[in-house]
């Protein structure tokens, strides 16, 4: 029984840290558990997740990730590294869908998105700028110029 214990507390300690932090001469006890530190590795999985996320034009879900991966990283894994693709910006979430919204280096620069088909498509256009300047004079409000979405019928929905 006393081996088990003693393997109960090695496993614990392995897993769980607690770090005394020293704030304003005031000390506090937070527990942290060291497997959130192996979030910001840049994992084989995060990178055959990122890689197959960059080839997605239309919006996608976390399923059709998984299926399209043969099942090879487990569905839970692949939630989590969504996420903190949504957290870093790089991909946008609808309800249960995701957009990959790639990185652009232009200034002028909003999405098209087709209410029916789903297509995601990139816009580099002075236009824009036109109104970011109304919105923010004359609704005293600043949109982020990275993650613009209009939403419509695009080209192909439209004739059909």
């Amino acid at each position: 029984m006393e081996k088990k214990n003693i393997f109960n507390k090695i496993f614990l300690a392995f897993f769980k840290k607690i770090i005394i932090i020293e704030y304003e001469n005031n000390f506090q006890i937070g527990e942290r558990s060291i497997m959130s530190k192996r979030d910001n590795y840049n994992t084989k999985q995060k990178e055959i997740v990122l890689d197959l996320v960059k080839t997605k034009t239309k919006e996608f879900t976390v399923k059709d990730l998984y299926n399209e991966l043969n099942h090879e990283i487990g569905l839970t894994t692949i939630y989590r590294l969504v996420d903190k693709l949504v957290e870093e910006g790089t991909i946008n979430k609808n309800e249960n869908n995701y957009q990959y919204l790639g990185h652009c280096d232009c200034d002028n620069h909003f999405y098209l998105k087709c209410n029916k088909c789903g297509n995601l498509i990139h816009v580099d256009c002075d236009c824009i700028s036109d109104l970011m300047e109304h919105i923010s004079k004359e609704h005293q409000f600043v949109p982020d110029r990275e993650k613009i979405i209009i939403n419509g019928l695009c080209k192909k929905c439209l004739s059909r």
